[in-house]
């Protein structure tokens, strides 16, 4: 497993593979080996020698497979199958960074998504599990936390809302308190007229009198 990831790793980055489609193959057979590879890991593992420089392999190569993936249609998915990984390990020492640290770069690609808008998007996935939905929901909160943007905001009204009326209370929950950070633009001195209907919306949401909220 580890000569096919290193292999199929040294091809994705290569200059010599230029084709999209080519490239966009080799993300996919590496992230379903990764994903296995993953669901191995436990804390006794920690102390491996190998142990850093498989997190730093994995980090990478996950960010690259993403990149790739970013340019088609199949990175809800695997974003959805990232973080629905069993083993806590492997989440918060490979996935929940290696997502964390590619969410700016997702905003430069052809699809011109923001970061957190592509997290919402994964939630809504059909196959989506509840543990998937809130791990990236914590990401989406944790990322506007710390660098907020209007446009991002903009971009998750509607699927925010549409989740919402999910079954899973968690999952509203989890919403509610994404719309409780928007919030924080009416705050900005240098806030504008968008910046104050995303507050007043994301107010709403979070008001636990109003319509928009589910039980």
């Amino acid at each position: 497993l580890w000569l096919a990831l290193r292999a199929h790793s040294s091809s994705l980055t290569s200059s010599i593979v230029s084709d999209s489609a080519v490239k966009h193959d080799i993300a996919l057979r590496m992230m379903d080996l990764m994903l296995y590879q993953m669901e191995f890991y436990k804390a006794s593992m920690k102390k491996k020698t190998s142990f850093v420089w498989e997190i730093e392999f994995f980090r990478r190569s996950i960010r690259d497979c993403l990149s790739v993936l970013a340019e088609g249609t199949n990175l809800d998915r695997y974003m959805s199958k990232l973080s629905s990984v069993t083993s806590v390990v492997a989440f918060e020492s490979i996935v929940k960074p290696s997502i964390s640290s590619q969410l700016e770069a997702f905003s430069n690609t052809s699809n011109g998504l923001a970061g957190i808008v592509v997290l919402v998007h994964s939630c809504l996935q059909s196959k989506a599990s509840k543990q998937s939905a809130l791990r990236l929901l914590d990401v989406a909160i944790e990322s506007f936390d710390t660098s907020p943007n209007v446009n991002d905001a903009i971009s998750c009204i509607i699927p925010t809302l549409s989740l919402l009326t999910h079954p899973e209370k968690d999952i509203r929950e989890s919403i509610i308190r994404l719309h409780d950070s928007f919030q924080s633009l009416g705050n900005n001195s240098r806030k504008d007229d968008t910046s104050e209907i995303v507050s007043h919306i994301s107010k709403n949401v979070a008001d636990k009198t109003s319509s928009m909220r589910s039980s």
